[in-house]
């Protein structure tokens, strides 16, 4: 993601209720126990598509929520890696 600016930083720690996202796709995210806007932007396109019922319109809420605060999903998903 490269460097964050301090309100995107600060953004991180938001929980994923404070973005501009549908509440189906919000469910969908709190039941794979993303909570977090941190825990959103450490995945990759590829992994959300993975989850049951996360279909084109799902991703286009994502991204545009993470594009309404400068922020956009991980290039490398961060969050399996470990």
């Amino acid at each position: 993601m490269g460097i964050l600016t301090r309100e995107q930083d600060l953004m991180l720690a938001h929980r994923i209720e404070d973005l501009n996202i549908r509440q189906y796709t919000l469910n969908l995210l709190l039941n794979r126990g993303i909570f977090t806007v941190g825990d959103l932007v450490k995945r990759e396109e590829r992994h959300l598509r993975e989850f049951d019922r996360f279909g084109p319109k799902c991703m286009e809420d994502v991204i545009q929520a993470l594009a309404e605060v400068n922020l956009s999903l991980a290039k490398t998903d961060y969050a399996n890696s470990r």
